[in-house]
């Protein structure tokens, strides 16, 4: 029997849906693979860490994302270091890094941390004597920046005694990890920084009573 030309036209639709019908299966089998995915991982939403409860907060911070952003040295907090205020602690640490005035008066300007970091890492001369002291460099910054700002500090010490790792994807294995593998100094920084300001009030709870 020969095909009529109306019976031509609906082949190829039906042929269609069924692709399209196979797509959404694949899509929602795709949604549902990555949701089981996620949910086996700590969340980082905006959510301000003062109004999460103990058993909210994961026992290990390994991304400093959304809730934890401000754990990060990108976070957009004011720093005053040597003298200089910077827009953030990214800046003040590649401010320091300068071996003149001039380049470190530049950095001083830079209100974004990730314009801070491009022009740190390109910075020529630096200080002769960077890689001997960049470890108290960043100590001296990461305090400074909690302990100028009440509500950080504040948020710091919300952390409780949870391991603070700085997770990232970029290969920093020197100042955080990457796939569970690196020194993560700024981590252990911010814990070291947690702990001095807890002993701090704790004695000044203790001298005002």
């Amino acid at each position: 029997m020969m095909m009529t030309e109306t019976h031509k036209r609906q082949m190829p639709n039906k042929e269609v849906e069924t692709k399209k019908q196979r797509g959404k299966q694949t899509s929602a089998k795709d949604t549902v693979a990555k949701a089981e995915k996620n949910a086996s991982k700590p969340t980082y939403s905006r959510k301000d860490i003062l109004k999460l409860r103990d058993d909210e907060i994961p026992p290990v911070i390994d991304r400093f994302r959304g809730t934890y952003s401000f754990l990060s040295n990108f976070s957009t907090y004011k720093v005053f270091y040597m003298g200089d205020t910077y827009y953030s602690a990214e800046a003040a640490y590649q401010g320091a890094k300068a071996a003149t005035d001039l380049q470190r008066m530049k950095m001083v300007r830079v209100k974004r941390p990730d314009f801070a970091r491009r022009i740190g890492r390109n910075m020529k001369p630096i200080r002769a004597d960077w890689e001997n002291v960049k470890l108290r460099v960043m100590y001296d910054i990461v305090k400074a920046k909690f302990l100028q700002n009440e509500k950080l500090q504040a948020k710091l010490l919300a952390t409780r005694d949870r391991m603070l790792i700085e997770g990232n994807d970029w290969g920093d294995t020197f100042w955080g990890m990457v796939d569970g593998e690196g020194e993560n100094n700024l981590g252990k920084i911010l814990m070291r920084v947690r702990e001095e300001i807890k002993t701090d009030l704790k004695a000044k709870i203790e001298q005002e009573n």
